[in-house]
């Protein structure tokens, strides 16, 4: 799913389990930031997700 989004173009937050933990943050696809391990942090995450998307968005839009 992960490297299916970003192929895509989309962002991505991958949210993780105790089967997928290790291969997640080993494939190096995301920045650890864009890794949920904790799913109580998941909504803090996609704030800031939203917060540099809109940030970014605003900044090509002045240029």
């Amino acid at each position: 799913g992960v490297k299916a989004s970003l192929d895509a173009g989309m962002g991505c937050i991958a949210v993780t389990n105790d089967f997928t933990r290790k291969s997640i943050h080993e494939s190096k696809l995301l920045e650890d930031r864009w890794i949920v391990d904790d799913r109580q942090k998941l909504l803090d995450i996609a704030q800031q997700f939203i917060s540099e998307f809109e940030n970014k968005i605003e900044g090509e839009n002045d240029g």
